[in-house]
């Protein structure tokens, strides 16, 4: 499922994927770090490098104006309006950025993140703009709940089978091991035993434990038997690449598809899946293993 997704790369590619929805001249993310601040990253169109690390406390800006509301905003031109505060003006003024729209980056319920659209001249966005962005958003939060599911997953799948592993090392040791403790009992006991037929006996002890300690990490886990899929191949691939974040225009060139035959066959998808919208769909998709 996802085998090569992981959060990490999902979001390397939201910056790329916001600035395309709008053809706009930059788009970036901030992440929310511990201390609930900001931190500006993934710009894509950036040109001196001004907002690369910038760190947005909450309130401040727009960014964290959306941060501390959770709900899109916009400016026509950023550093001239009255609707935000402007701790960052130098940095935006240096990368040249006039409209800027913001949107929350929400998975699994948490705000994770804020994403960015900008302009490099004054740019009113009307709801139409917002609604692509937030588009984009949505898909990318699918993507990162689906990759840190799927990290937890074989996180999870990997412990599993190394404790599996041990217990059935432990299990084939145990008899052995007994057998080898009793007889260095009875040489340790025996006062004519010669001190250094002690210290081989334990020390093959000691070899034995790490050498079949070390086998039972190396056991593969067992392997499941795949369920029948419910979709089509071609089916597969459109939900696959909508769960990577992808919107149905970026699948059906990447699929050298019409957007109506993508858009039919994600339709078709979210029938045999029973869901109601594409994150339903990409949901359902992941828990069936089909991606």
């Amino acid at each position: 499922m996802c085998e090569d997704l992981v959060p990490e790369s999902v979001v390397d590619s939201v910056g790329a994927s916001l600035r395309r929805s709008l053809d706009a001249d930059v788009g970036f993310v901030g992440l929310v770090d511990d201390d609930a601040t900001l931190t500006l990253g993934s710009v894509a169109g950036g040109r001196v490098g001004a907002l690369d690390g910038m760190r947005v406390e909450s309130g401040n800006g727009l960014g964290g104006q959306v941060l501390a509301t959770e709900t899109p905003a916009s400016v026509e031109d950023y550093v001239r309006s009255t609707e935000i505060t402007h701790e960052h003006d130098a940095e935006v003024e240096r990368e040249g950025v006039r409209g800027l729209v913001s949107v929350p980056l929400v998975v699994a319920g948490d705000v994770l993140g804020v994403a960015y659209v900008g302009f490099r001249r004054p740019f009113e966005f009307t709801d139409r703009a917002i609604s692509e962005v937030m588009t984009v958003v949505e898909s990318a939060s699918v993507a990162m709940t689906l990759a840190e599911r799927a990290r937890t997953m074989r996180d999870e799948a990997a412990r599993s089978a190394r404790e599996a592993a041990m217990n059935d090392v432990r299990d084939a040791l145990d008899p052995q091991l007994a057998a080898l403790v009793d007889g260095i009992r009875d040489i340790v006991g025996d006062p004519a035993a010669d001190p250094t037929i002690v210290e081989k006996a334990s020390r093959l002890l000691g070899q034995t434990i790490r050498t079949r300690a070390a086998i039972g990490e190396d056991l593969p886990a067992p392997e499941r038997e795949a369920a029948p899929s419910p979709l089509t191949p071609r089916e597969t691939e459109v939900i696959r690449l909508a769960a990577t974040g992808a919107t149905n225009a970026q699948i059906a060139e990447s699929l050298f598809l019409a957007h109506g035959t993508v858009k039919a066959y994600m339709e078709s998808v979210l029938h045999k899946l029973g869901a109601r919208n594409r994150v339903e769909a990409a949901m359902i998709a992941a828990g069936l293993d089909l991606l």
